[in-house]
Parts: structure tokens; C-alpha cells; sequence
């Protein structure tokens, strides 16, 4: 046991030196293509910019507010309904990591926008923040990787062969997110918001998130949202929730910290502020969220994950966990709970952006308008919707997570899992704590 133990120390600390050396490198290349494309950007912009038919104008708007972090958690949510619970806040969790990512370099770094930088370059869309790295290149990278990487898995666990028309389905998905990464790339440039090198960086950072996520995170966070779901945290409810408030709150407090040095020491040109006022007439007065104060109230956006994680305790902990296939329904079921989600989405998530963004009120902006509406959604898909969904019988009832099953039902349920032969234990209040040590010992497991 001890060699396991040790064993299992010295893949953690090789692990961790590995991401170390990674970010080194990364960070190292961002200097290396800063000196190389910074300036050349700026031609190469200006020639992407010549094509302003209206048409081409309006395209690339689209695609820029389609590559919003707020699109991407909606999008996260509507999955809600298609995976398992634990997939879709997975999903959410690497989404939440790339904006703390995203949040906190560029209140590092404090680049300003091309269109700042000189009169040649024409803002179609006018980003009043930091633009190095690009946000929406590494959540399109990052994304496309976790969910590539995650459909490789399934067809792997898949034991028939892949159908033509799974080949085809397949082929096209990977061609078209390969467009929507070179997309979303492109818009940085010809919308005026971001230079070669910031999309590169982007780039290269959510390579690192996906790869990371899916290797490191998704192994571990999977096997506790399973033991959260199957009850065997039924008497740490509590520390669970303590945990995952101190994970939110250090993350909070990096960010602000951040921003506090921005705001102490963070001068901005002459020359950005002039191009800002001439090119973005909505910010003429510089009375709206810009710099740093721009970049600070998205870090809002993570108290998504922590109130859906929130709501996973409360479906374990009242309503007995819910199982894998619970949205393993017909397409008229599915549609209505896609219907269901959307009328909650709408007034928690999609009003509050109509909300005043004043930069007096920064801190009251972030809780308002991104934290709270962002908490309230996660925790009501994840902890209540359920309800709602069983009481039209909207998804697959199973047995073994169901708090309306009988006593002696789960019982049973768990005397077979627990049967030498199965490896599955299912920990409920029925359980006694002898049993529980018992299988314990049995099932224990060694990273």
C-alpha cells in the first residue's frame, strides 16, 4: 500500500511539472509572437478591412457575439438536456476555467485594442476592454477539444462499428468545427479588436485547457460527482459545500487582487481614449465599463458552476442523485424540457445584459448583472428542474436515484450492488455506517 501511495505521489508532482513547464512555454511564445506580429498585425487588419460590403460587416458581428462566454454557458445549459449532469457541468467548469483564465490575463497584460492603437483600423464592433488574449479563440479551441475528446471516448466504449451515416455525421462535425475555430479567429482581426498575436495566444491557451481538462480534470471530477450522486458524501454535506465555496472564493479573490492592481497603477494612453471617443460614439464620455472594469465584471460569469454544483448537493442530498440516462427520452420529451429551460434561461440569464453597466457601480454590475443571474440558473437546472421534469414525466425514471422507490426497494437495489460480483456501491440513507465502512475497504481506490 505504501508503494501505491507513493507511486501515486510521484505521478501527481511529474503531472503538476509538466502544466508548469507547459505554461512557461506558453507564455513564453506569447512573447516570441508579440515582437513578431504586433506591428505587422496592424497592415494585415487594414487589408482584411477593405472588404466592409454590409453583408460581410454583419457576418462577422454575428460570429463575434456568438463567441461570447455568455453564449457558450447557454449553450452549456440547453446541454442540461441532452447529457448526463455530470457532463454538461463539466462542460460549464471548463468554460468557467478559460473566462478566470482569459479574466485574469488580460488585467495582467493590459493591451489595448488595434482600433486604439491607430486611426487605419476601424472597430465594427467596439470592445471597450484589454484584448491579449483573444477570449473567443480559446473558448472555440478549448470547447471543440473537450467535446472531440469526449465523443472519442464514447465511440471507443462504443462495441459495434461505426454506421456510414455516423461516419458522415462525424466527418461533417469535425469539419464544421474546424470552420468555427478559424471563424471566430478571423472576426478578432477584421472587427478591429485583436492582433495575430492575441489569437494565437488564445489559441494556444485553450489547446492547454482542453488537453488539461479532459486528462487531468474530467478522470477525478467524474468520479466525484458519481459519489456525490450515489450518496457517499451523505455525511459531509456540508464540508462538500464549504469546499467548493473556498475553490470559488480564491478564485474570486486572485481576480480581484488583479484588478486592484490594474486600477492602482493602470494609466491608459492618450492616443487609446482619442481613438475610443472618435470611433465608438456610445463611449464618448468614457462614462461606461472600459479597461480593466470591462474585463473585471465577466469573472461574474463562474458563479455558474458553483451554483450548479450547489444544486447537485440538493438533488443528492433531498431528492436521493439522479442518474446517467435520466434524459434518455423520446424527442417530444426532450423538446419540451429544451422549451422548459429556455423559459428559465430567458429572464435569469439573457435580461440582466439589458441592465446599466455604469463603472461607478463595478462591483454592484459584476453581482447583478453576471453573478447572480448566473448563480440562480445553475442552481435551479441542477438542483429543482428535476421536479418539474417528473411531474410531467419528462425523463427516464431508474430505480436506484428515484426518492419516490420504496424503502425496501432501494434496499434491495443496494444488497444486489454490493454483491461481489459488481462493483457499483449505491450509499443511501438505508444504508447503515458498518456497511459503509465495510465496502469502503473493499471498493478503495489509489490514484
Amino acid at each position: 500500500m505504501p508503494d501505491a501511495k507513493s507511486d501515486s505521489l510521484t505521478t501527481a508532482l511529474l503531472k503538476f511539472f509538466a502544466c508548469f513547464v507547459l505554461v512557461i512555454v506558453v507564455l513564453l511564445l506569447e512573447l516570441i509572437q508579440r515582437s513578431i506580429f504586433s506591428k505587422a498585425s496592424i497592415e494585415s487588419i487594414k487589408q482584411l478591412q477593405e472588404n466592409d460590403a454590409k453583408s460581410t460587416v454583419g457576418f462577422f458581428k454575428f460570429i463575434y457575439f456568438l463567441g461570447d462566454a455568455r453564449c457558450y454557458y447557454v449553450l452549456v445549459m440547453l446541454f442540461f438536456n441532452f447529457f448526463s449532469r455530470q457532463t454538461s457541468f463539466y462542460l460549464s467548469l471548463v468554460i468557467s476555467q478559460c473566462v478566470f483564465v482569459e479574466t485574469f490575463l488580460k488585467l495582467v497584460l493590459r493591451a489595448g485594442r488595434p482600433y486604439m492603437k491607430t486611426s487605419k483600423i476601424f472597430p465594427f464592433v467596439c470592445e471597450l476592454s484589454f484584448g491579449n488574449p483573444s477570449g473567443e479563440s480559446m473558448m472555440a479551441v478549448a470547447f471543440v477539444i473537450v467535446v472531440g475528446l469526449y465523443v472519442i471516448n464514447k465511440l471507443k466504449d462504443q462495441q459495434d462499428d461505426l454506421t456510414d451515416r455516423q461516419k458522415v455525421s462525424l466527418a461533417i462535425t469535425i469539419i464544421f468545427s474546424i470552420m468555427m475555430i478559424i471563424l471566430f479567429s478571423i472576426q478578432g482581426s477584421y472587427n478591429g479588436n485583436n492582433t495575430i498575436d492575441e489569437i494565437l495566444f488564445g489559441i494556444e491557451l485553450g489547446l492547454m485547457i482542453g488537453c488539461f481538462s479532459h486528462f487531468y480534470v474530467l478522470p477525478r471530477l467524474d468520479k466525484h460527482l458519481t459519489n456525490l450522486m450515489d450518496g457517499i458524501f451523505i455525511n459531509r454535506y456540508r464540508q462538500v459545500c464549504v469546499g467548493s465555496l473556498v475553490m470559488v472564493m480564491m478564485t474570486f479573490i486572485v481576480t480581484t487582487i488583479a484588478y486592484m492592481a490594474s486600477v492602482s497603477s493602470f494609466q491608459p494612453e492618450y492616443q487609446w481614449l482619442y481613438q475610443i471617443s472618435v470611433k465608438c460614439p456610445v463611449s464618448k464620455q468614457l462614462n461606461e465599463l472600459v479597461f480593466h472594469d470591462a474585463v473585471y465584471v465577466e469573472i461574474g460569469f463562474i458563479f455558474y458552476t458553483f451554483g450548479s454544483y450547489l444544486g447537485l448537493v440538493i438533488d443528492s442530498k433531498e431528492y436521493k442523485g439522479t442518474h446517467r440516462t435520466v434524459n434518455s427520452t423520446g424527442v417530444k420529451q426532450t423538446l419540451i424540457r429544451l422549451a422548459i429551460s429556455i423559459l428559465l434561461i430567458v429572464p435569469l440569464y439573457i435580461l440582466p445584459i439589458f441592465l446599466i453597466k455604469s463603472a461607478r457601480f463595478v462591483l454592484l454590475v459584476l453581482l447583478v448583472k453576471y453573478g447572480l443571474p448566473s448563480f440562480l440558473i445553475g442552481f435551479v437546472l441542477y438542483g429543482y428542474s428535476k421536479l418539474l421534469y417528473k411531474r410531467f414525466n419528462l425523463i427516464s425514471d431508474d430505480m436506484l436515484n428515484d426518492s419516490n422507490v420504496s424503502f425496501a426497494s432501494r434496499q434491495e437495489s443496494d444488497e444486489d450492488d454490493d454483491k461481489p460480483g459488481n462493483n457499483r456501491m449505491t450509499l443511501r440513507k438505508d444504508k447503515t455506517l458498518e456497511e459503509y465502512d465495510k465496502n469502503m475497504k473493499k471498493n478503495i481506490n489509489t490514484f
